[in-house]
């Protein structure tokens, strides 16, 4: 669902009740209300994101207060939001009372992990934390999981890998030991998974014995089949496995509620570590988590120098860091490692300084504004607050606990021209503090000169959508799914085939990992899905990193523009179709592809059109077939947009500030000593003056020519336009006037 019906109308067939109207919202209220009278302790808000915003802002404020007022301060929360976006997700925790919303970013991620990906996907899972940290309430508070009754089991996701039992402890193995609130689906305990689709009904089995031959016949993770028997079994490969890790995370409080500070992430499949620091005891726990099929050892950099780390899971023995705090430690295949420090995390001799990066000084902000800090790599709490340039008070943005704090503030509801003053605090474990502050200004800049960010590259491009599990991954809508990544080729064009079989999908392109930067249809940063149907086999996809456009074969042919100029935008060479540097791009379906380039150098050029990447079908001048080339002159720097019909293939060359036609061009050619041909579409008008110079000194600015003496030409009565014999472009003949 897109667009409007995602809240409004029946949803999947359940009737629509107009949330909208105050009578409604008030009723609900009630109702809820009621449930607390009667000793309910938390809610669970089933479809959060089918009903709109504005009921929820209103509807968790009454409920919330009314909780807290009677005798119930623990009241919890949280939406079902079935996004994996969290600049999505995070506005139910921002700007309502909701307390938290089910982490389907972390369920994304965490399956990609354990399903053998790079480990860098869960550096982009984390990133994303930010989002939700303000005054009241963290990504800590998230409730974790892996699958559910809707999406399906985590067992059926992994039950196509390699060690499929080994890698679902892994998962839960991330779920336990990192930040948030672990849930457990039923029966994931007893190694259920679930056979095709997978979810739904295919994800609903009863713990008592079934009579549903598709339970009774489905294979559990442990090889087993599932059969007509009761499933309470506490000595289970995987209950025990989720009991030991509770109890672990239940004896040692800082890997429920301490802040995660990332350590190590491996690019590719490997090892991914992280410590757990609590606020009031400061004693870094070490998790290392593996997900390839060997035994790694690697060199992490902790947080306490000269230290002894105690074994606390997934080994024995010690690890020692050395005076840096770098600790070699190994992992065990598909396993994770728990390791404790002897001694509080290391502070600095004296307070380390801190700056504010972002925003820049004076800069203009809008909508919800980044506010981040460069900090050293020690433990620290950094706290950010604001304020209206003049006011006394401060209002705190929230605190955040890791090397790279950032939060965000939404300044959507001040006016326009309103100066802010940020500024930041951080504490480390010695309890030495620093400060910093910048300022900007709503909807415009106010410095002097605001410094350009600089351009942060794309490590890698995903296409995430509700195909990812024919292209090999866990399952989908999964942005970490190597099987889905693109490759760059020149010009900063993505591109990869995959064979997919036939049917209707949706897909975004996703930068890095992870949904913090993804851009849909028509190249909108988190802009609506783009729906295609395949006919099934390859099908092929395209990102531009330039424009940000993505496509794919199944929307038309991959147009390009060979041409003369393309060694000059990153081609290898000329006159090469297959080059994806000149890949043009039809992003509102439209019919009309364009592509724009200020990349060519001054001189003047050729180019055609070309479908599917090579020669066999082209267009030239007039839409023709195989058609003589089009010519075109730009200067250096200038803009050059090409805009092609498909429908006429007719292709119409833009040039910024463009010089004067023919310039740079050889398309003039003497007939005879008093008679000149050129091109018919070469300029109009009545006057015609040909130029020329003894001594080299011809120059043109704009519609100007100097340096030279003119000869004035006439058109050749009776000369009609035809084509010529070099390049079948029509023709006009001009002769030097009688006086000259």
């Amino acid at each position: 669902m897109d667009g409007e019906s995602v809240t409004y109308g029946d949803f999947v067939g359940l009737d629509d009740i107009m949330t909208e109207h105050p009578t409604v919202v008030g009723g609900f209220v009630d109702v809820y209300q009621d449930w607390i009278d009667l000793g309910i302790d938390g809610f669970r808000i089933d479809t959060a994101k089918h009903v709109n915003f504005e009921f929820w802002e209103e509807w968790s404020t009454e409920v919330l207060d009314y909780a807290h007022a009677n005798g119930k301060p623990d009241f919890f929360m949280f939406g079902e939001v079935y996004d994996a976006d969290p600049v999505k997700l995070s506005p139910y925790v921002r700007d309502t009372d909701m307390n938290s919303v089910l982490d389907f970013t972390f369920q994304s991620s965490a399956v990609s992990f354990a399903s053998g990906n790079s480990a860098r996907g869960l550096r982009s899972l984390y990133a994303g934390d930010d989002y939700y940290t303000t005054p009241s309430t963290s990504a800590g508070a998230l409730p974790t999981f892996l699958g559910n009754h809707d999406m399906g089991r985590v067992g059926y996701f992994l039950q196509g890998t390699d060690s499929a039992l080994e890698r679902t402890e892994l998962a839960h193995e991330l779920m336990f030991l990192g930040r948030g609130q672990p849930v457990v689906y039923y029966g994931d305990e007893q190694g259920f998974a679930g056979a095709d689709p997978g979810n739904d009904k295919s994800a609903r089995q009863s713990l008592f014995a079934s009579q549903v031959d598709e339970f009774t016949d489905q294979a559990l993770l442990t090889g087993e089949t599932a059969g007509a028997v009761d499933r309470y079994d506490t000595d289970a490969v995987l209950y025990e496995h989720i009991a030991a890790l509770s109890a672990l995370r239940e004896a040692h409080p800082a890997l429920a509620t301490g802040a995660q500070i990332e350590r190590y992430a491996e690019s590719g499949a490997g090892v991914y570590a992280f410590s757990r620091v609590d606020r009031d005891q400061r004693v870094e726990y070490l998790v290392a988590l593996n997900n390839s099929a060997s035994e790694s050892t690697v060199d992490i950099p902790t947080l306490t120098a000269g230290a002894t780390f105690e074994t606390l899971y997934g080994g024995a023995g010690t690890v020692a860091s050395d005076a840096s705090g770098v600790a070699s430690v190994t992992v065990p295949a598909l396993g994770a490692v728990v390791l404790r420090a002897d001694a509080q995390v290391t502070a600095p001799a004296e307070a380390s300084p801190v700056s504010v990066v972002a925003p820049a000084p004076g800069a203009g902000v809008s909508g919800s504004v980044a506010v981040s800090a460069d900090v050293d790599d020690s433990w620290r709490e950094t706290s950010f607050a604001w304020r209206v340039v003049g006011a006394d008070t401060w209002t705190p943005l929230g605190t955040s606990e890791t090397t790279t704090p950032r939060v965000f503030h939404d300044v959507r509801g001040l006016d326009a021209g309103t100066l802010i003053e940020y500024r930041v605090v951080t504490v480390d474990a010695a309890g030495q503090r620093s400060a910093a502050s910048t300022y900007a200004s709503v909807g415009h800049a106010v410095a002097v000169a605001v410094e350009e960010e600089p351009e942060q590259g794309i490590e890698s491009v995903t296409i995430a959508g509700s195909l990812n599990s024919e292209m090999g991954c866990a399952g989908d809508w999964q942005p970490a799914c190597e099987a889905a990544m693109l490759t760059e080729g020149p010009g900063g064009v993505w591109s990869g085939t995959f064979d997919v079989a036939a049917g209707d999908y949706e897909y975004k392109a996703a930068i890095d990992g992870s949904w913090t930067i993804n851009y849909g249809a028509n190249a909108v940063r988190d802009g609506s899905n783009i729906a295609i149907s395949h006919d099934g086999g390859p099908l092929t996809f395209y990102f531009d990193s330039r424009s940000n456009q993505v496509q794919s074969s199944a929307e038309g042919p991959a147009v390009t523009l060979p041409g003369s100029y393309q060694s000059e935008i990153g081609c290898p060479g000329d006159w090469a179709p297959d080059c994806l540097a000149s890949l043009m791009a039809d992003g509102d379906k439209d019919g009309v592809y364009e592509f724009s380039t200020a990349d060519i150098p001054a001189g003047a050029y050729e180019v055609k059109v070309a479908h599917g990447l090579g020669w066999a079908e082209n267009y030239g001048q007039d839409g023709a077939p195989g058609g003589a080339n089009y010519a075109f002159s730009t200067e250096e720097g200038e803009l050059v947009t090409f805009r092609y019909e498909i429908a006429t293939h007719l292709l119409e060359i833009e040039v910024a500030n463009p010089p004067l036609p023919g310039a740079g061009q050889s398309r003039a050619y003497w007939i005879d000593a008093q008679t000149l041909a050129v091109p018919a579409d070469l300029g109009s008008g009545e006057g015609w003056q040909l130029y020329g110079s003894a001594d080299a000194t011809l120059e043109a600015a704009g519609s100007d020519v100097s340096g030279g003496e003119p000869v004035a030409l006439s058109v050749v009565e009776g000369a009609s336009p035809r084509p010529s014999s070099s390049d079948s472009v029509p023709s006009r003949a001009m002769s030097r006037c009688a006086s000259n």
